[in-house]
C-alpha cells in the first residue's frame, strides 16, 4: 500500500500505479478500492483520464510507516517489511 500512495504521490493513472507497484489488474483494484473505503487516496478527473492522488491522511500514515520500518530494521538488521515471503515461523503442530 505504501508504493501505491507513494507513486499517487502527485496524482498518477491506473496503468503507472500497476507498473511502479507490480500489481496485476485485480490486485490494483482491490488496494484502490480500499484505499479510497479509508480515504488513503482519491480520485480526480482530468481530461477525460481517472487521477489517483493521495489524501493529506496517506501522508500521515506513510511518515507512520516509515517509523515502523525504521523500528523493526534496527531491532532485527532485516527489512521485514520490504519482503513478500512471510518471515514468521510456520506453526509447530
Amino acid at each position: 500500500m505504501a508504493e501505491i500512495l507513494d507513486v499517487a504521490r502527485k496524482g498518477t493513472v491506473k496503468t503507472q500505479i500497476m507498473c511502479r507497484a507490480d500489481l496485476s489488474f485485480t490486485q490494483l483494484k482491490g488496494y484502490i478500492s480500499f484505499l479510497r473505503e479509508v480515504n488513503l487516496l482519491k480520485v480526480n478527473t482530468e481530461n477525460g483520464k481517472t487521477i489517483y492522488v493521495r489524501t493529506p491522511k496517506a501522508v500521515e500514515y506513510l511518515e507512520t510507516f516509515a517509523q515502523i520500518k525504521s523500528l523493526m530494521k534496527k531491532n532485527s538488521g532485516q527489512d521485514f517489511l520490504l519482503t513478500r515471503a512471510p518471515y514468521w515461523p510456520k506453526p509447530e503442530e
